[in-house]
């Protein structure tokens, strides 16, 4: 029994956890962050996140696609990204997108969260740049919470090292 008394269940079919009594429970909000200095220009950073296609090349992710283009930018605001490691896609919508500094996206489907908002910064730290990645969500699984602060650590090292490999590039 947890602390509000009720014995909570997994409804396969509502998809929400449930009192004993029907009445939905509440799972806790979780909340992650990951900030890490990156030796490359903020231009360069900003390229590597706000780039949905290629993703797959920073992320654990095998495939990243566009399934509906942001406007007026075309990765921005309204984006529908489709991400594929195993199984069905995670499927992630642009919410905000200020270029050259933050963009925010929620999930549309494929984890088993909900609330779940991500939001991505760069900014300038002296000629290098400071990126920082929070994610927030509840869980629909318990344990699930594990996944998130495991994501966005390797996301964030993974576009750090990305960024850093085409900065050295152009500085040749």
């Amino acid at each position: 029994m947890g602390r509000s008394g009720c014995l909570a269940r997994y409804h396969r079919h509502s998809r929400a956890a449930q009192c004993s009594d029907g009445v939905p429970k509440v799972s806790k909000l979780y909340r992650y962050r990951v900030s890490r200095h990156v030796a490359a220009d903020p231009a360069t950073v900003w390229d590597v996140v706000s780039d949905h296609a290629g993703m797959a090349e920073w992320t654990p992710f095998r495939k990243s696609i566009v399934e509906k283009p942001g406007e007026p930018h075309p990765n921005g605001t309204g984006t529908v990204r489709a991400l594929y490691l195993l199984g069905p896609p995670t499927r992630e919508q642009v919410v905000e997108f200020e270029p050259p500094r933050r963009l925010r996206y929620m999930l549309l489907s494929g984890l088993p969260f909900r609330d779940y908002i991500g939001e991505v910064t760069v900014e300038p730290e002296g000629t290098d740049t400071r990126l920082t990645t929070e994610l927030s969500f509840r869980t629909r699984i318990p344990g699930s919470q594990f996944f998130g602060p495991i994501a966005i650590r390797r996301g964030t090292n993974g576009a750090a090292r990305l960024a850093e490999k085409r900065a050295k590039y152009r500085s040749y």
